[in-house]
């Protein structure tokens, strides 16, 4: 499995970053297609929308997944604690991949 780092913010969105890929997320459902094919051992190779531009460390305020495993360990159920709206329609697309 491809590493990935996902950072929610506190605006609403959340950045999906690998060693050559980020994308800025908007929508929650998009993030854990993307999420779910990583998981499935895809890699980012080929994919569109690379927004290198948007990498960044992470901020104070940030949730943060770092390297898939808390998404591999929670895949099955919804974390406590889940944040905010966005993060929340996130657990909820991947579980029901």
């Amino acid at each position: 499995m491809e590493n990935f780092e996902i950072l929610f913010d506190n605006g609403g969105g959340a950045l999906l970053m690998t060693s050559d890929f980020c994308h800025h997320y908007d929508i929650a459902k998009d993030l854990a297609g993307d999420v779910a094919a990583l998981m499935r051992g895809e890699t980012t190779e080929g994919w569109e929308g690379n927004q290198p531009e948007f990498r960044r460390e992470k901020h104070a305020e940030d949730r943060r997944i770092t390297d898939g495993t808390v998404a591999r360990a929670l895949a099955g159920k919804l974390p406590e604690n889940m944040g905010g709206h966005m993060q929340s329609e996130f657990w909820s697309a991947l579980i029901s991949r």
